[in-house]
C-alpha cells in the first residue's frame, strides 16, 4: 500500500508496518476497513483519543498502525513512529481495577514502570487471552505535571502473522484520579482514626480487665485474711481451745470458699483467653441449650422464656462443657438485664454465611447453625453494643459485666464461631451465635 490511503473523509496518512509489510490478506483487510473509521472518529474532536496499535510476540515494543492527532499533541510528539517509545518512557505506573461479585468489591492492582518493563510479555499475553484491556496509566510528560490516561481497547489475535491488533481509545482522567486519590487519602485517614480509636478501646479494655481482676482478687484475699486473723486472734488470746470444732470448721470452709473463688476467676481468665483444655466432639446444639436452660434457674427472676427449635439443626464440633458455660453466661446477663420482668425469646436455625459477612467477621463462609437470644426489654447504646464483650466493661448507669460476657465471647471464638449483638425491633437487643456445621 502507498503511504496514504483514501476514505470518504479524504486522505489518511499511514505510518504503520502491516499494510506495507509481508502480512496476511486477512489482517490487511481488517486494518483497511478500520483505518477510515478511526480517522473519521478522530476528526470529530471527541474527548476520547482513538488509536490502533499492534505487536508481535518476538518484538520488544509496540507500534501504532493509526495515531490520532490528539495523541500526538498529548505526547508532544512530532512523528507517529516516536509515539510508542515516548509513551513507554513516560509511564510512571499502571493501575487495573478488578471487580469481584455482585457487591462490587474492587481490588486495585498497581504496577510500577520497572515492573511493567519486566513483565511486558506476560501482560501482552494476558490481554491477548482476555481480548480486552482496561487500565489507567500515569504519564510523566515534562515540563507539565504528570497526567492520567485511561486506556480501553479490544484485542484481536492473528496467529498466522504472530501479531495482535489493539483497537482502543484513551481518555484523560487526571481530575478523576485526583478525586480518587483524595478519596483514598480520606479513607486512609479514617482507617487510621479508627485504628487509634480501637487502640484506645483496647487500652481501656485492658485497664478494665486489670482493675476488675484486682478488685475481685482483693475481695477474695481480704476474706481469706480476715478468716485467718480470726483464727490467729483466738490462738493469741488463748481462747482457741474454747471454740467448738464446728466453729473451726466454718472458718476453714470460709477460707476454702475464697480460694475456690480465686480458682474460678483464674479458670474464667483461661476460658476468656481461649487457652482452656477443650475437648471437641460432634454436638447436638438443641440438647446442649435445653440442658443449660435446665441448669440455669430463671425461677427466681420474673423472666419468661420462649424457645423455638429448628427440627433439623446442624450438628457442630464443640466442647459441651465450655460451650454450655458460654450459654450460661449469656443467660445470666439476660436475667440480670431483665430483672424488672420481661421475655427472653430463643430461636435456632440453619443459615449460610456468605463471603461478605464471613470476611467482615474473619470466619470461613459456609453452613452455620445459629442461636438467637432476643431480649425485648433490653436496649443498648451503640457504644455498649461495640464494647459489651470487653472484660469488666460497664455501660452507662450499669455495674460492670465482669468476665462473663468476655468469657462467652472467647469460648465462641475458640469454636471458630461468631457472636454478635444488635438491635431487635420494636425495641430490644438480640445476641446471635453462629457455629460452623460439623464437617464443613
Amino acid at each position: 500500500m502507498n503511504a496514504e490511503t483514501t476514505s470518504s473523509t479524504g486522505k489518511i496518512k499511514y505510518y504503520g508496518r502491516i499494510l506495507n509489510g509481508d502480512f496476511s490478506p486477512e489482517i490487511k483487510t481488517r486494518l483497511k476497513s478500520a483505518l477510515p473509521v478511526f480517522n473519521a472518529f478522530d476528526r470529530m474532536n471527541m474527548p476520547v483519543i482513538p488509536y490502533i496499535s499492534a505487536w508481535q510476540g518476538n518484538e520488544k515494543n509496540i507500534w501504532y498502525e493509526f495515531v490520532s492527532q490528539q495523541f500526538l499533541d498529548l505526547m508532544e510528539c512530532e512523528h507517529p513512529r516516536q509515539v510508542a517509545d515516548m509513551l513507554r518512557k513516560t509511564i510512571i505506573d499502571r493501575r487495573i481495577y478488578k471487580y469481584w461479585g455482585v457487591d462490587d468489591f474492587v481490588e486495585e492492582e498497581v504496577t510500577s514502570r520497572m515492573q511493567i518493563d519486566s513483565t511486558r510479555e506476560v501482560l501482552r499475553a494476558e490481554s491477548e487471552k482476555t481480548g480486552f484491556i482496561e487500565a489507567v496509566y500515569q504519564l510523566d510528560i515534562q515540563p507539565e505535571p504528570s497526567i492520567w490516561i485511561k486506556d480501553q481497547a479490544t484485542i484481536e489475535s492473528y496467529p498466522r502473522d504472530r501479531t495482535a491488533l489493539s483497537f482502543g481509545c484513551l481518555t484523560v482522567v487526571t481530575k478523576e484520579m485526583a478525586t480518587e486519590e483524595e478519596r483514598q487519602r480520606l479513607a486512609e485517614e479514617k482507617q487510621e482514626l479508627e485504628r487509634q480509636l480501637q487502640k484506645s478501646y483496647r487500652l481501656d479494655a485492658l485497664g478494665n480487665l486489670a482493675s476488675g481482676i484486682a478488685e475481685d482478687l482483693n475481695q477474695r484475699v481480704a476474706g481469706i485474711r480476715n478468716s485467718i486473723n480470726d483464727l490467729a486472734t483466738g490462738i493469741n488470746k488463748g481462747g482457741f481451745d474454747d471454740l467448738s470444732p464446728f466453729q473451726h470448721y466454718q472458718k476453714l470452709k470460709r477460707i476454702e470458699g475464697h480460694l475456690k473463688e480465686v480458682n474460678d476467676l483464674s479458670r474464667q481468665l483461661m476460658m476468656f483467653s481461649g487457652k482452656g483444655p477443650y475437648d471437641f466432639m460432634e454436638v447436638d446444639l438443641t440438647e446442649t441449650i435445653q440442658v443449660t436452660l435446665n441448669e440455669f434457674d430463671f425461677g427466681h427472676k420474673p423472666v419468661k422464656i420462649r424457645a423455638e427449635y429448628c427440627s433439623d439443626l446442624y450438628t457442630v464440633k464443640a466442647d459441651r462443657a465450655f460451650f454450655g458455660r458460654a450459654l450460661y453466661n449469656l443467660f445470666h446477663n439476660a436475667a440480670r438485664a431483665l430483672q424488672e420482668g420481661g421475655e427472653l425469646f430463643l430461636k435456632t436455625k440453619n443459615t449460610v454465611l456468605e463471603q461478605k459477612a464471613a470476611r467482615a467477621w474473619s470466619v470461613t463462609p459456609g453452613d452455620y447453625a445459629s442461636i438467637v437470644i432476643d431480649l425485648r426489654n433490653m436496649v443498648l447504646s451503640e457504644k455498649d453494643k461495640q464494647r459489651i464483650f470487653e472484660p469488666f466493661y460497664a455501660g452507662a448507669g450499669s455495674s460492670p459485666y465482669g468476665l462473663s460476657l468476655a468469657t462467652a465471647y472467647g469460648i465462641i471464638k475458640k469454636h471458630d464461631g461468631v457472636v454478635t449483638v444488635a438491635d431487635s425491633p420494636p425495641g430490644g437487643t438480640s445476641f446471635s451465635i453462629y457455629l460452623p456445621r460439623a464437617g464443613s
